[in-house]
């Protein structure tokens, strides 16, 4: 092939154009990128006579080089809104033109040109033709223009030169290129993912419980940025990982035996749930961040002690465990009278706390967390609900105007969003399932009997009730052929 080279090369515009050439078939034909940075590994040595200094050459390589930096500057600028456009916006007047044009800016896709180009130059790196430092060159600029085109095309670069990169250089680099990629996540994540908000954004402590802080390294933990599961994978995982190895016996439903268990989503089992909920809490308090941060003082349990003891003065040390959290949890369930649909509400309450404040659950504040969120959830979601003087007979060192300041601040932090959708309600009920199924908590099956059969089929007659008028509002005296749409409803018939 370098012999072929020499022999068709006559001087440095023709290896231009061969750069040139070989440049655009790859980013063309991005799956063979690795192909083409062979290629250009093996030709990275050829060298013609240059035709501005007659006594030096010019190679393949830094030519190569050159023609990488023009194309990722030209790419970089055609993606999202460019500087030159961004400076215009400052003699707008109207702040809603503003707010649109950025916000075109964070949502913009990258172009498949611009993501080919990024693929293509990862591997030049990986083939070692591309330096080190050519590659924090371009994370350096993806990193400043920050815009979303840039950071998906930043991820993509990392996702496939980061094991590479992080061999030649210095853990210190790398992990501010993570801090830096965090902090824009963070600043720029749309409250309508919040996994208590939206349906489709996995629970926190489902993640949590999939995560080993002891043995986490902090660059994997960074890696979810660009690397996440759904949550139906990590719902569908969950058991394999985490379930015991050896002879498993499960029961099985057949044709002539129904095996359920007493939980469901509208009538959730109270003592399984407390424990799916304490436990999910328990997640929280062992998997929180490593660094720390900052503890409310309404929650800070030295300054507003729940009893009269003494605290230890390492306290905030020591991580409570898991039975400590539940016989807490149950107390206040038991005292109150609470249902279990309000203990699924108690760990949305409490995942939203912790992504709006931006706070850790730890040691040192869980109890008061836990507490408010218990208080605000039974008001919300129960039709008698518990008086804050109530909990006072419960916690008997508690003051009443400490729960009032308790609850004005649990509402302020939340910014007085409490409204839980039903879609978020199921979606937390039935991550609670997988959790306990993957730490053998789920409620015993049995046998369906004649007894449990009618009940149900009593419960379904109810619903049909219910929804008889919906039923009717569905219903059309004449539907297009192109767009049918028959609601069919059928009896479920248990005997």
């Amino acid at each position: 092939m370098t012999d072929l080279s020499h022999e068709d090369l006559d001087g440095e515009e023709s290896l231009q154009e061969m750069v040139e050439l070989v440049f655009k078939r790859a980013v063309k034909k991005p799956h063979s990128a690795a192909v083409f940075a062979e290629l250009c590994q093996h030709l990275s040595t050829v060298e013609v006579q240059s035709l501005t200094d007659w006594s030096a050459s010019v190679s393949f390589r830094s030519l190569l080089v050159k023609h990488c930096q023009a194309e990722f500057r030209k790419n970089l600028d055609k993606e999202g809104i460019s500087q030159k456009s961004g400076s215009c916006l400052e003699p707008v007047r109207d702040v809603r033109v503003i707010d649109r044009l950025r916000e075109e800016q964070k949502n913009a896709k990258p172009s498949d040109q611009f993501l080919n180009t990024l693929r293509f130059i990862g591997e030049l790196f990986l083939s070692k033709v591309l330096a080190e430092k050519a590659m924090h060159c371009c994370i350096r600029r993806l990193l400043q223009k920050g815009d979303g085109p840039s950071l998906e095309g930043l991820c993509q670069l990392l996702q496939l030169i980061q094991q590479d990169l992080e061999l030649v250089t210095s853990k210190e680099v790398m992990d501010s290129y993570y801090n830096q990629l965090d902090f824009i996540a963070e600043k720029d994540l749309p409250m309508e993912y919040n996994p208590s908000d939206h349906p489709r954004a996995s629970t926190i402590f489902l993640s949590k419980s999939q995560t080993d802080v002891a043995v986490a390294n902090k660059r994997g933990k960074h890696d979810c940025v660009w690397s996440q599961q759904t949550v139906r994978e990590k719902r569908k995982s969950l058991y394999i990982n985490h379930h015991n190895q050896g002879p498993v016996r499960r029961k099985y439903s057949s044709c002539s035996t129904i095996f359920l268990d007493e939980s469901t989503v509208s009538q959730p089992n109270l003592k399984n749930t407390i424990k799916c909920v304490s436990l999910a809490i328990y997640y929280h308090i062992k998997n929180r961040e490593a660094d720390g941060r900052m503890v409310l003082d309404i929650f800070d349990e030295r300054l507003h002690p729940l009893s009269k003891s003494e605290i230890p003065a390492d306290y905030e040390k020591h991580d409570p465990e898991q039975k400590q959290i539940y016989r807490f949890v149950r107390t206040l369930f038991s005292a109150a009278q609470l249902t279990a649909e309000c203990a699924i509400v108690t760990l949305v309450y409490l995942e939203r706390l912790l992504t709006y404040a931006e706070i850790d659950i730890g040691p040192a504040n869980w109890k008061r967390i836990v507490l408010g969120a218990i208080l605000l959830a039974s008001k919300v979601w129960d039709d008698q609900a518990v008086w804050n003087v109530d909990y006072c007979q419960i916690l008997k060192d508690i003051t009443v105007e400490d729960m009032n300041e308790l609850e004005r601040q649990f509402l302020e932090l939340l910014q007085f969003n409490i409204n839980v959708p039903s879609s978020v309600y199921a979606k937390y009920y039935f991550d609670l399932r997988s959790l306990a199924e993957a730490n053998n908590l789920s409620c015993p099956l049995e046998p369906l009997s004649r007894e449990k059969a009618q009940k149900l089929e009593a419960i379904a007659r109810l619903c049909d009730d219910i929804y008889k008028n919906l039923r009717k509002h569905t219903k059309k005296r004449s539907v297009s052929a192109d767009n049918l749409v028959v609601v069919r409803w059928c009896p479920a018939i248990v005997s």
